[in-house]
């Protein structure tokens, strides 16, 4: 039986979703690598019965992605973060050069355009997304969201802000503090699948994180920001609470 190779990665996302004998099946057929007559021995069942296993959590696991996206969203998510490195890095240089401002603005442009690209892509599936799988009710998947912002998100926030503070354009003492709590915010707090909310709810939630952060010497709204945040929640529905 030819082997789906995408799969294996759909099971870090999705596997959690699958029945506890669908999971055991699948894992020892894409990662041990063992052969339908050895799964069979090892879970006591048939040939016939390990196919069909595998046949149905292959179909779940990719229904669950052309429904959610969470596997195609991870990698655009790292696509953009290869650009937002580079375009930070060309911004160094530029500084470095003494290049002209027009030449610092269109890659710090692009860094924002980034930015922007990767929270309203794929606007047709907002309406899934925000009412998408129960991460409060999936251990494994909550921490490996937390544990990946930690990593990722967290020192690229805390760089921006200890450069702010360094060239004067925000004042605060709370770089680190600031940088390990915004992940929290934005990926679990602004998330209805953990915290149910209608779509003035959420649009509230984000506006109070801006008012703090100003209070803590980092002024990140302006009225562009606060168009782009209109335009996001616009997508979202009516109400997004659960009774």
């Amino acid at each position: 039986m030819a082997k789906n190779l995408e799969i294996s990665f759909l099971l870090d996302f999705y596997g959690e979703m699958l029945t506890e004998k669908q999971r055991e099946v699948i894992e020892f057929y894409y990662n041990d690598d063992l052969s339908l007559a050895e799964i069979a021995d090892n879970a006591g069942i048939t040939r016939q019965g390990v196919r069909d296993s595998i046949k149905r959590a292959e179909a779940q696991l990719l229904e669950m992605e052309e429904r959610l996206g969470l596997a195609r969203r991870f990698r655009e998510m790292q696509a953009g973060l290869r650009q937002i490195t580079q375009a930070a890095q060309e911004i160094i240089a530029c500084n470095e050069s003494f290049a002209y401002s027009r030449d610092i603005y269109e890659r710090a442009a692009l860094i924002r355009d980034t930015a922007i690209r990767l929270n309203q892509s794929d606007r047709e599936r907002t309406n899934l997304t925000v009412q998408s799988i129960p991460i409060s009710k999936n251990p494994r998947l909550l921490m490996e969201m937390i544990n990946s912002n930690r990593k990722i998100l967290t020192p690229y926030y805390q760089e921006l802000l200890e450069e702010g503070n360094r060239d004067g354009s925000i004042h605060t003492e709370y770089a680190k503090e600031i940088a390990e709590l915004m992940p929290l915010l934005t990926s679990l707090w602004m998330l209805p699948s953990v915290f149910p909310g209608a779509k003035e709810d959420m649009r509230h939630k984000f506006l109070f994180i801006g008012e703090m952060l100003e209070k803590m010497g980092v002024p990140l709204f302006d009225q562009e920001i606060l168009q782009i945040v209109d335009e996001f929640f616009d997508q979202f529905p009516e109400t997004t609470r659960k009774e």
